[in-house]
C-alpha cells in the first residue's frame, strides 16, 4: 500500500549547520528525501554525483544527490538527499524513515516509532547478544 501525507522535517548540512524546516510529503513509493533546488541552495547542499531514479510512469531520470542531516519528530540521521530539477514540496522517502526507526501509519496518517531489528546469525560467526 502506498501512503502519502505531510510532516515537518529539518534538512541541514551533515554537520547540522544551515538547517531549514520544511513540509515534506511522506511517500512510501519513494526511496530518498527529495528537495527543491531552492532548499538545497539555502542549506548549502553540495551534489556528490548524479544517480538514476525511476519515476511512477517508469521513465528514468538522473538527479544530483548530496549528503545531509535529516530531522523528523526529534530523531535525526545522515542520509542521501536527491535534488529535484523543479520547485515543489519535499519528499520523505522510506530509506530515511527506516534509518530513523519510524513506520508509516497510513490510516492515522502519522509516523510511528518502531524498534530496529538485530537478529544475529550463529552460522556466520557473529557472537550471541544477550539483553
Amino acid at each position: 500500500m502506498v501512503s502519502s501525507f505531510e510532516v515537518r522535517i529539518t534538512i541541514s548540512r551533515v554537520d547540522g549547520s544551515n538547517g531549514v524546516e520544511v513540509p515534506a510529503l511522506v511517500d512510501t513509493a519513494s526511496t530518498l528525501v527529495v528537495v527543491s533546488p531552492s532548499i538545497a541552495g539555502r542549506v548549502g547542499l553540495l551534489p556528490l554525483e548524479q544517480r538514476p531514479f525511476r519515476l511512477g510512469n517508469e521513465d528514468v531520470i538522473h538527479l544530483p544527490v548530496a549528503n545531509a542531516l535529516i530531522k523528523v519528530d526529534g530523531r535525526s540521521t545522515a542520509a542521501r538527499v536527491a535534488i529535484s530539477p523543479e520547485e515543489g514540496t519535499a519528499i520523505l522517502g522510506v530509506t530515511v524513515l527506516e534509518l530513523l526507526g519510524l513506520m508509516v501509519d497510513p490510516v492515522g496518517e502519522r509516523l510511528v516509532p518502531v524498534e530496529y531489528l538485530f537478529k544475529p546469525v550463529h552460522s556466520s560467526g557473529l557472537a550471541t547478544v544477550s539483553p
